[in-house]
């Protein structure tokens, strides 16, 4: 479908004037009523044969990627540092008019990246944070004991951390040999057949005894707490 220049310019005039349709800060921009209805009032006023609501959403996409191209000439002109005779100059007619609205879609793009960035920053550091502070408190803590109790507390200490990551292991693992055992043992039972018997099986995944870990709970908390009443 052919257009002319100014049928474009009247396009993007209309287009602008619609803000629901492209300015996200518009308390109307996720409205899909409003969307639909300005998409239509758009295409009444264009009043042009075959131009509906779905070639005006494939309209936009191709003026937008028009106006980067353009966009991107321009300023890759300015930085190759010639005369401002030099500056590329756009050769549509529209792009001006396109300016206002791509400026403002990209401007609020890069304020919700920010955004977006500095809140993911804040989670992450505030993790880290506080990860470092039980770090340097567990530290200090094995500093004040004896090296004999010291290296046994870090014993205890690393198998309680291994416990968890272990125990998840643990029971993916049998979650999947169980269900596996369930499927070659249910087909074939008759009412005669005699009980199924479920054979034994093992894992190669090492399984944390509860008492062991409870007791290393138990050890770790005793010497911390001996080593803080040794300086206290």
């Amino acid at each position: 479908m052919k257009w002319s220049e100014e049928e474009t310019m009247r396009f993007v005039e209309l287009y602008s004037e619609k803000e629901c349709l492209w300015k996200k800060s518009s308390v109307n921009y996720r409205n899909k009523n409003m969307g639909k209805a300005a998409e239509e009032d758009i295409v009444n006023r264009m009043g042009k044969e075959g131009f509906g609501v779905t070639e005006l959403k494939q309209k936009i996409k191709i003026m937008r990627r028009t106006y980067n191209q353009e966009a991107l000439k321009v300023k890759k002109s300015k930085k190759s540092g010639g005369k401002p005779d030099d500056i590329y100059v756009p050769t549509v007619k529209w792009f001006r008019q396109m300016e206002e609205i791509m400026d403002s879609s990209t401007a609020e793009n890069e304020t919700e990246s920010i955004v977006r960035k500095a809140q993911e920053t804040l989670i992450t550091s505030q993790s880290i944070s506080d990860n470092e502070a039980f770090g340097k408190f567990i530290a200090a803590s094995l500093d004040k004991l004896p090296p004999a109790d010291s290296i046994m507390a870090q014993g205890a200490l690393q198998r309680v951390i291994q416990k968890y990551p272990l125990n998840a292991l643990n029971k993916s693992s049998s979650a999947c040999e169980a269900s596996a055992l369930t499927a070659i043992q249910s087909p074939t039972l008759s009412r005669d057949s005699p009980p199924a018997t479920t054979p034994a099986y093992s894992t190669d995944h090492p399984i944390m005894n509860e008492d062991t870990v409870a007791n290393d709970d138990a050890a770790i908390a005793d010497i911390i707490s001996q080593a803080w009443n040794l300086t206290n």
